[in-house]
């Protein structure tokens, strides 16, 4: 008979992913696409993981329909490789369709030759589930989807300047962990929970990502700027970026050029001064860093930027030019605001000198 404690688990791991549908619906940051995505993955992971139920259940039982058995069991494993490759979809939606396809439908294949031939798995005389001689092909599928997660989660993380990189490689450690232990030894039935639970967490990672990062760019926002400085408590320097003339560079070249514009001088602001802090879009065309490490190197640094903005162009057109002024912060001495006020005055003076 099937333990009370498991069927527990199941309906609280099915409960799960019913409530984090309901609560998805307050996340308004979340595009139409996402939510469909997350709506569609969660799903097959309420409807896997109940399929497990019954088959466990079903196990050593002599079914009349004995067909009914392979049926739930080859639609478990038909569905768990595609539900990766739908997370994956969710958060990164330019992956090619048939890069998602290709795996799942192999394996879907493989499945439907396993319903004649027995060689993924199979029922003993006693209604048992056994792993075929083959089996290695259903786990290669499952292994090569959470392979795909892991690359898709780590590709996210890059997509945001490798914000919350740490988190990616939590939630997969995690996921492969809780997948292991039951690969290893079936009577360790913690798969979905497992599963339901790394689904959350990539619901939250996206989430926590595109909330505090600038959509534009995707350097960190203004409310994620202004909840840092809240908190931070160490010396730093801060330096203030403003491009020169953004306005008539719109009007001149067209809003797709700003977009242009502004984008590349994040990348630029990441390759030089991401290494030693956090990148902040504040403003229309204003940028500041928060450098915590390296701060007393900033005028080396702002010199590197320099050069390297200046040899860009967009669309055979320079790229404009970035008035810059930085100032040190120590917490012992100062306030966020005296520093950010002197950061801007010598920013302002430096861009009055360039346009004199």
């Amino acid at each position: 008979m099937i333990d009370s404690l498991y069927t527990a688990m199941i309906f609280i791991t099915v409960l799960s992913s019913i409530i984090t549908l309901v609560i998805m619906n307050s996340f308004t940051l979340l595009s139409r696409h996402d939510r469909l995505c997350f709506v569609i993955a969660f799903v097959l992971v309420a409807v896997c993981t109940l399929l497990e139920w019954a088959q466990v259940r079903s196990d050593g039982r002599l079914l009349s329909c004995t067909w009914l058995h392979y049926l739930i069991i080859t639609l478990e494993f038909a569905l768990s490789p595609t539900i990766p490759f739908i997370f994956v979809f969710a958060i990164r939606p330019q992956t090619p369709y048939k890069i998602i396809s290709f795996v799942p439908t192999i394996n879907f294949i493989l499945l439907m030759l396993n319903l004649r031939f027995r060689f993924i798995f199979y029922l003993d005389a006693d209604g048992f589930y056994h792993r075929g001689k083959f089996g290695i092909f259903y786990v290669a599928a499952l292994g090569i989807s959470i392979i795909y997660l892991f690359t898709g989660l780590i590709l996210l993380s890059r997509d945001y300047h490798s914000y919350n990189l740490d988190a990616a490689l939590a939630v997969t450690v995690f996921l492969v962990l809780g997948t292991a232990v039951q690969l290893y030894d079936r009577k360790y039935m913690v798969d979905w929970p497992v599963i339901t639970l790394s689904a959350i967490m990539i619901l939250l990672f996206y989430s926590s990502l595109i909330s505090q990062s600038d959509e534009m760019t995707h350097v960190l926002n203004r409310n994620k700027y202004e909840t840092d400085c809240r908190r931070l408590d160490k010396k730093a320097c801060f330096i203030t970026f403003d491009i020169n003339d953004f306005k008539m560079a719109n009007d001149l070249n067209g809003h797709s050029f700003g977009d242009k514009v502004l984008r590349r001088i994040a990348d630029e602001l990441i390759e030089v001064f991401g290494p030693y802090g956090r990148i902040y879009r504040i403003g229309g065309d204003e940028f500041c860093a928060v450098l915590t490490k390296n701060y007393g190197n900033a005028q080396a640094l702002i010199t590197e930027f320099n050069g390297r903005t200046a040899a860009v162009t967009i669309d055979g057109t320079p790229l404009p030019g970035v008035s810059i002024g930085y100032a040190d912060f120590d917490p012992a001495k100062d306030t966020i605001e005296s520093v950010t006020a002197l950061a801007d005055k010598y920013m302002y003076r430096h861009k009055e000198n360039k346009n004199s």
